[in-house]
C-alpha cells in the first residue's frame, strides 16, 4: 500500500495547526495601569492601583485612623473589570495588622470607562437584600519616583 504524498501533507498540516498555542488571556488595559484615588468620601481614603502583571492592591484609610489593605488579581475584557481579592490585611490603631479571609467580592460584575484623568467604575452592591447598581469615581493619582 503506497502513501500518497498529499496525504502525508495534509496529516503534517493537521498536526502543525493542532500544535500552535494562542494566548487567550486578555492583557491589561494600559490606560487603568497605575494608581487612582477614590472621589467624594466623607471620613475615607480609598486608593487602587493597578499593575502591569494583573496585580492590584486597595489601601482603605480611615480619618479617625486605621484601615485595610486588600491585595489580589485583576482581568479587563473591553469594558468589564473583574477583580479577584487574595488577601486582606486590617490596621486597628494600637494594634498589630492582621490577616484576614476575604469575605466578598469586589467590584461584583464591574464595567469601567476612563476619560482624560476620571475612572468611572460601575458595579453592584448589596445594601439591604436587593441588588444596587453602585458607581465609583476616581481620579489618577501622582505619584513621585
Amino acid at each position: 500500500m503506497r502513501i500518497r504524498p498529499t496525504f502525508i501533507f495534509m496529516v503534517l498540516l493537521a498536526l502543525g495547526l493542532a500544535s500552535c498555542k494562542k494566548d487567550r488571556r486578555e492583557k491589561p488595559d494600559t490606560n487603568l495601569i497605575g494608581p487612582w484615588k477614590e472621589l467624594q468620601l466623607d471620613g475615607v481614603t480609598r486608593k487602587i492601583t493597578f499593575a502591569k502583571d494583573g496585580s492590584f492592591s486597595l489601601l482603605i484609610g480611615y480619618d479617625g485612623g486605621g484601615g485595610s489593605m486588600l491585595k489580589g488579581s485583576y482581568l479587563t475584557k473591553r469594558d468589564s473589570l473583574k477583580v479577584v481579592v487574595r488577601e486582606v490585611l486590617e490596621n486597628v490603631p494600637g494594634q498589630p495588622n492582621k490577616a484576614v479571609a476575604p469575605s466578598s467580592s469586589l467590584y461584583e460584575k464591574a464595567t469601567y470607562s476612563i476619560k482624560g484623568d476620571t475612572l468611572t467604575l460601575n458595579y453592584i452592591t448589596y445594601p439591604a437584600d436587593a441588588p444596587e447598581t453602585t458607581t465609583a469615581k476616581f481620579t489618577r493619582a501622582i505619584t513621585i519616583d
